[in-house]
């Protein structure tokens, strides 16, 4: 499980991976154009062309340049108040819990078993450690392995 941390008394923040996209296309050529206008110049409004609202690649390239160069605010410290609350969400298609130890420390966990890929953790609670219901992998609220069944 993959870990972030920040401090209890502030809002709850995770940092996501950058990635490379390619060429430009339509959309793109069309934020160029948008970057190049000169305000001096009367412009004829038009609408942006139809795949800058569906195109998958605008959506992850929305994603990179929007989302992940910095922190996302995912909850508030006030939301796992005791220790072993927690409450699960996805961002970005990646599960994650976000729980606090009894370090008193909060920590955004990947809501992902190691062994199988399995959602470890439902919805919102309080538990002592995390166990996968799948193969019964346990995890501390830190997101160690402190068990592996039949390994």
């Amino acid at each position: 499980m993959s870990v972030y941390s920040c401090h209890p008394e502030h809002a709850l923040f995770i940092i996501m991976r950058t990635t490379e996209f390619g060429k430009r296309n339509s959309w793109q050529n069309a934020l160029m154009e948008l970057a190049d206008l000169d305000d001096s110049k009367p412009v004829q409004p038009r609408a942006m062309p139809a795949d800058f609202y569906q195109n998958e690649h605008l959506t992850a390239q929305e994603i990179e340049q929007l989302f992940v160069q910095g922190w996302i605010c995912v909850g508030r410290a006030d939301e796992v108040a005791k220790p072993g609350d927690y409450y699960t969400l996805e961002v970005f298609d990646e599960p994650l819990v976000v729980i606090r130890t009894n370090e008193d420390e909060i920590n955004v966990l990947s809501n992902v078993c190691r062994h199988r890929g399995s959602v470890v953790m439902q919805d919102s609670g309080n538990t002592r450690k995390l166990t996968c219901p799948y193969h019964k992998w346990t995890y501390a609220l830190d997101g160690k392995l402190l068990a592996a069944p039949l390994l």
